[in-house]
């Protein structure tokens, strides 16, 4: 898997779950990547909205921060603590996938409220990892 490049492997598998695939496999002559992906988790459409919830995640002004991929969740420096004040854009924790470090950004502007998840916890795509209070 060395001589493949990361950001082909995350396409392949964003693809393979925006389609409900249940296997990936990449050849290429640098290298082969093969992952089953867990069918349990495929939705065909967007889940409903959470009672209180909108769309976009919010809930009476709070906005979740979401896990990008699968891997294991690992707190940023400094780490991620209700209280702190991050802005959109700010990397908030790595989430360890396929041995590769992915950096989760901030995609709101706020204080955090809550973390949901701690260091080392294994996250499923789409997980809430935290929700942040939007600055008003």
């Amino acid at each position: 898997m060395a001589g493949l490049d990361p950001k082909l492997i995350k396409h392949a598998l964003s693809v393979a779950r925006e389609h409900g695939f249940a296997e990936v496999e990449i050849e290429t002559p640098t290298g082969r990547f093969a992952a089953t992906l867990d069918r349990a988790k495929k939705t065909a459409e967007a889940p409903a909205p959470v009672e209180g919830h909108a769309k976009d995640g919010s809930s009476n002004g709070f906005l979740d921060i979401k896990a990008t991929l699968v891997g294991y969740y690992n707190q940023a420096k400094p780490a991620l603590e209700p209280g702190k004040s991050v802005s959109k854009g700010d990397v908030i924790a790595v989430i360890s996938a396929l041995g590769l470090a992915n950096e989760v950004e901030s995609p709101h502007s706020g204080e955090v409220a809550e973390v949901l998840v701690a260091d080392g916890d294994p996250v499923q795509y789409g997980q809430v990892l935290a929700r942040v209070k939007v600055n008003a």
